[in-house]
């Protein structure tokens, strides 16, 4: 299948809750879904409010691996 296993990088975006909360600009997950957000929608999703804080560690960057409601919006959503 198309499903990726072991633990991957996300780069994690400064200032971003989630930085914050791993304390690191790196971060090393395992994740066990196919969910994933198509590229071509993440800047129409952030100009709505969505802020993608981590994306994937290789040179594409195209995968969306953690989302933050701005603070002012929602102080502590994080995907």
């Amino acid at each position: 299948g198309t499903m990726r296993l072991g633990a991957r990088e996300t780069v994690l975006r400064e200032g971003s809750l989630a930085r914050r909360l791993y304390g690191r600009e790196r971060v090393f997950e395992r994740h066990r879904h196919r969910y994933e957000v198509n590229p071509a929608l993440v800047e129409r999703l952030e100009e709505s409010g969505l802020e993608f804080s981590g994306r994937n560690g290789d040179s594409s960057g195209e995968r969306m691996e953690i989302v933050e409601l701005q603070q002012d919006v929602h102080p502590y959503f994080i995907a």
